[in-house]
């Protein structure tokens, strides 16, 4: 090989060299057009006329007590000063029934008729002593006008006294027993005006409402005290439920009560804490609580199983937002930072109890920052609206 052809062939090759290294180097130091740089969060932007129309509002972060939702099990009752049981106080047979399951009644309407042997006994008796009383009464007077003109000694006056006021007692007596039978003023009046002796009397309500239950059939011979019918007003209701020992600091009368039951799963009725116990229950740990619940409607009944929900405050303030808020992206719990003026950008957060109105955020926030309180589905809307144009 001649000199000059291997100096060509070393230079050629120095060449080569030389062209593939400034070839890697290049390719180091220039970017990939195709790669692109990291994303930072997608941000919405919109005009304030936007902002206006989609109704977003801004608050800014702070600490709260959150409105916690306390959650009992419990069951409605009457409200025992609006119903009664009604038993008559003297037995018989039912003659009529005067009033029937759901009729209204007034206070001191008839709900049947009872024929009673023991009361005809009582209003006979009744009618004798009046009698006898009448006479010694007359008896008295003219023995008092004799010992006046000393026709009479004072012991024969003084003899007929002492019959006059055994009497007296006697017709007394009667006079309480017919009253304790429970006959209404009205009722006994009607009895002793008439000549003869009736045996059958009105058992009535004592108070307004519906009848509720009836326990009788016309014929039928009833006892002294057994309840007949119950009549009840079910406009309001007692729920009934127990509180855990730990949270009856956290609860108190005149606090309003939500209950709902599966009975009607899309409604709710409202009501107050009228009573919390005064007694814990050594086995269940618990203090019993009572509610009065407005039925209006007469929907509830007494007897149902129903969920009751009482708004509480936390013991301490957290940082927290309104329920608005929070939107779900991906899965994930998600509030709008408002960034600058009508700029916002979506952020994951971790979320902790919930309230009726707020709820707490316990990782992604910081107290000042400003958040979307209302209108963020509008946001999450431009969201998923901009990551389905990019596909």
């Amino acid at each position: 090989m001649k000199p000059a052809t291997a100096s060509f062939r070393a230079l050629k090759l120095s060449s080569a060299l030389l062209v593939a290294a400034f070839s890697v180097e290049c390719a180091r130091k220039s970017p990939d057009p195709k790669e692109e740089a990291p994303k930072g969060p997608p941000r919405v932007t919109l005009t304030a006329a936007a902002v206006s129309s989609a109704g977003i509002r801004v608050e800014t972060v702070g600490l709260k007590a959150i409105g916690e939702i306390l959650s009992l099990s419990g069951t409605l009752a009457y409200d025992e000063n609006k119903v009664s049981r009604v038993a008559p106080r003297v037995g018989g047979h039912v003659v009529r029934i005067l009033a029937d399951f759901g009729e209204p009644v007034r206070a001191g309407q008839p709900l049947a008729e009872i024929d009673s042997p023991e009361l005809g006994e009582a209003l006979a008796q009744w009618r004798k002593s009046r009698s006898v009383y009448s006479v010694r009464q007359q008896d008295v007077e003219r023995a008092r006008k004799l010992l006046s003109g000393k026709a009479i000694s004072q012991g024969e006056f003084l003899s007929r006294e002492g019959e006059f006021r055994i009497a007296k007692a006697e017709f007394d007596n009667a006079d309480s027993r017919l009253h304790l039978l429970g006959l209404s003023h009205t009722d006994f009046n009607a009895l002793t005006s008439r000549e003869e002796v009736s045996s059958s009397f009105p058992l009535r309500s004592p108070i307004a409402g519906r009848v509720v239950d009836r326990q009788i059939n016309p014929g039928e011979v009833v006892e002294t005290g057994k309840v007949l019918f119950t009549v009840g007003d079910i406009e309001n209701l007692w729920l009934l439920a127990q509180l855990y020992e730990k949270d009856l600091s956290r609860v108190r009368a005149g606090q309003e009560v939500e209950v709902s039951t599966d009975a009607f799963p899309n409604e709710n009725f409202k009501g107050t804490i009228d009573y919390v116990g005064d007694q814990v229950d050594t086995g269940t740990r618990t203090v019993r609580v009572r509610s009065v619940i407005r039925n209006p409607v007469r929907k509830l009944k007494p007897g149902m199983f129903v969920e009751a929900r009482i708004s509480v405050a936390s013991q301490e303030p957290v940082v927290a937002v309104s329920q608005g808020a929070i939107q779900e992206i991906d899965r994930t719990p998600t509030v709008f930072i408002e960034v600058s003026p009508n700029v916002f950008e979506p952020r994951p957060v971790e979320i902790g109890r919930s309230g009726t109105t707020s709820v707490e955020v316990r990782k992604g926030l910081r107290p000042g920052e400003r958040v979307v309180s209302e209108g963020s589905l509008a946001l999450k809307a431009e969201i998923q609206k901009s990551e389905l144009a990019e596909e």
